[in-house]
C-alpha cells in the first residue's frame, strides 16, 4: 500500500470478536481516524481494508460522512457487506476457494452474536450510502463475497458516489496477500493502488 501510493499507512490494531464484538473494532478505527485528522489536519486521508477490514472501512466511511470528517477515498478489497449471506456467489463459491460459506457463517456468529441488532455500519445492505467518500471496490471471481461486493459498488453508484469497480478474474478471496506469487493478483492490485493514488493526488 505504501509503495503503491506513496502515502503514509497507519495499520489499526482493532479489537477482535468474539471477545469484542461489533461495534468495538469500528469504534477503534474511528478513534484512529480522529487522531489522524487532529495530528495532520491538512493532509488527505483515506480508509482502506481487505475482507473484514474492508467492511470496517466501509462502515467508517459512513461514520465519517455523518460526522463531517472529509475522506479522499475508501478502498474496499473484497468486502463482506451482507450478514444475511443471500448472494448467489456464497453458494457458488462456498467450498474449495480458501474462504468458505461455513467460515463466513462462523465469523458472523462471533461478530454479531445472539441476533444483536445490526446497525447499517455492519449490515451494509441496509446502509444509506449517499454522500460517502469516493470508492474503489474490488472483488475476486472465485470468492463467496464476490456478488455482495459488486452489489455494494452498484449501490454506491446508484447513490451518486464516484465509484470504480475492479473485478478480479481468476482470483480468490485474499488475493492482495499473494503479491510476488500470483501475477494476476499483482497486476490487479497495481491497478487498484494507481486509482487510490489518483484520489490522494486530487
Amino acid at each position: 500500500m505504501a509503495n503503491g501510493t506513496g502515502a503514509r499507512v497507519v495499520s489499526v490494531d482493532y479489537r477482535l470478536a468474539p471477545e469484542h464484538p461489533f461495534p468495538a473494532g469500528l469504534d477503534d478505527a474511528e478513534e484512529v481516524l480522529r487522531w489522524l485528522r487532529s495530528t495532520e489536519p491538512g493532509r488527505p486521508v483515506g480508509v482502506a481494508g481487505d475482507s473484514a477490514g474492508a467492511s470496517l472501512a466501509a462502515g467508517l466511511a459512513i461514520r465519517a460522512r455523518d460526522q463531517r470528517i472529509p475522506l479522499a477515498a475508501q478502498l474496499l478489497l473484497y468486502p463482506a457487506t451482507d450478514p444475511g449471506m443471500t448472494s448467489a456467489s456464497i453458494a457458488e463459491n462456498g467450498e474449495g476457494y480458501f474462504l468458505t460459506q461455513h467460515d463466513m457463517a462462523w465469523f458472523y456468529q462471533q461478530y454479531l452474536p445472539d441476533g444483536v441488532a445490526r446497525a447499517a455500519e455492519a449490515d451494509l445492505t441496509r446502509a444509506d450510502v449517499a454522500g460517502v467518500a469516493p470508492a474503489i471496490v474490488a472483488t475476486a471471481e472465485f470468492d463467496p463475497l464476490r456478488d455482495e461486493g459488486a452489489a455494494y459498488a452498484g449501490r454506491l453508484e446508484d447513490a451518486g458516489v464516484p465509484v470504480e469497480y475492479v473485478p478480479g478474474p481468476g482470483l480468490i478471496h485474499g488475493f492482495a496477500a499473494f503479491l510476488g506469487v500470483v501475477d494476476a493478483a499483482e497486476a490487479n492490485l497495481d491497478q487498484i493502488l494507481a486509482s487510490l493514488r489518483r484520489h490522494f493526488n486530487g
